[in-house]
């Protein structure tokens, strides 16, 4: 379906795309046609599938399910990540999969971002799926900076260096994020 809303408003006029492609020549034309067969051939779904290493399914569209071939190379390749992480000097943290909306408004993405975003009610408090890491990094860093200086007051070291990684959004995390939107 290449449908869309006008000004990607879900409750306005829904807008049928229209692709179009043209070519100086037939040359042209006939290296393009080329190019898509080739490119289909090397198709990440379409080899998944045939290698057994993954699959899609309906009941979680656009998630993948990994078979334990396409397990091993999904953790194959986390491990590498990790390992140039370490060699590098970074550390990895791992923060909460829901947070309390105050985090959100606190660091300004519940304005932006809340109808994006699965949230839900709990105990009279609204909560969300995380849909990326940098709030919940950022709440570690306070935490730990916190800690660090009370424990140690040349600290500052450490902090300086976790503040740097925050900016730079450097700090390793291989945590599911779930964001909200329309299929298409």
């Amino acid at each position: 379906n290449s449908a869309t809303y006008w000004e990607g408003k879900a409750d306005a006029e829904s807008l049928q795309r229209i692709y179009g492609i043209s070519f100086p020549d037939t040359k042209q034309l006939k290296e393009w046609k080329h190019f898509q067969e080739e490119a289909a051939k090397r198709d990440h779904r379409k080899i998944g599938r045939d290698q057994e290493l993954y699959f899609f399914h309906e009941l979680s569209p656009g998630s993948c399910f990994f078979h334990p071939k396409g397990a091993h190379i999904y953790n194959t390749l986390i491990n590498y990540i990790k390992s140039e992480y370490r060699t590098r000097g970074f550390q990895e943290v791992v923060s909460p999969n829901i947070y309390n909306s105050k985090l959100w408004e606190t660091s300004g993405h519940w304005q932006h971002y809340a109808e994006n975003m699965f949230s839900f009610e709990s105990e009279k408090e609204k909560f969300a799926l995380k849909p990326m890491n940098c709030p919940g990094h950022w709440n570690t860093a306070k935490y730990a900076c916190r800690d660090q200086v009370q424990r140690r007051p040349t600290a500052y070291m450490w902090l300086e260096r976790m503040i740097q990684q925050m900016v730079a959004q450097e700090i390793p995390s291989y945590q599911t994020l779930f964001v909200f939107e329309s299929a298409g």
